[in-house]
């Protein structure tokens, strides 16, 4: 089928692209680490460290996806609570606290423990909470946890597509690769969850649906 083989190659291509970046940007990274320890003025120090700490974990997130993409990732599973899952994906993000704080709404109705993979589970909801602060028209997002799961919601536009549409990879035809709710679909597969969309009061809610344990 000629549509899978473009698909293929297109996956084959940007797994070759994701390690080109990842061997191009350890370099000037490890160099400015190093480079840093000889700045003398304390608050310059550390904000400069905090740039290259976010930027290590970006790469790593990047590897995670070349793994996932080329089906070489092992899945470490353990009990965690939603909250902490929340907070590692917020980590990932490359924003600043105040920023964080303006966009990001947390909502803890109840407790809830999951058994999941620490790396992967934050890396999917990373992409959501992403794509969410992206698209809204207020960069506002609200994270809500519950007893029956984890769901991000903005308010925007509904989506103009089926949404099995936006699973795919390279589907989008903006801004970005098209990559961030194939990223999150296939990680709820891997760790065989349920992901749901809704359109209610001019909100989207992607929600990942489990049971607590």
């Amino acid at each position: 089928d000629e549509a899978l083989r473009k698909v293929e190659s297109l996956i084959d291509s940007r797994q070759l692209f994701l390690r080109t970046i990842m061997h191009e940007l350890k370099t000037p990274i490890g160099k400015g680490k190093i480079l840093n320890t000889f700045i003398e003025e304390d608050k310059l120090k550390d904000g400069y460290d905090e740039v290259f700490g976010r930027l290590e974990l970006l790469l790593n997130e990047f590897s995670k996806i070349e793994q996932m993409l080329s089906s070489n990732y092992e899945l470490h599973l353990a009990n965690y609570n939603a909250i902490d899952l929340v907070e590692q994906a917020l980590e990932l993000m490359i924003m600043d606290e105040d920023a964080l704080e303006e966009q990001v709404e947390i909502i803890e109705e109840s407790p809830l423990i999951l058994s999941t993979d620490f790396t992967l589970f934050p890396l999917a909801l990373k992409n959501l909470i992403d794509n969410a602060i992206k698209y809204a028209p207020d960069h506002h997002v609200e994270i809500h946890i519950s007893k029956e799961g984890i769901t991000v919601s903005n308010k925007g536009a509904q989506f103009t597509d089926q949404i099995e549409n936006y699973f795919k990879p390279f589907h989008g035809k903006g801004e970005g690769l098209g990559l961030g709710l194939y990223i999150v679909h296939n990680i709820m597969e891997m760790l065989k969850l349920k992901l749901t969309y809704s359109y209610v009061d001019n909100k989207n809610s992607f929600s990942i649906i489990t049971l607590s344990i």
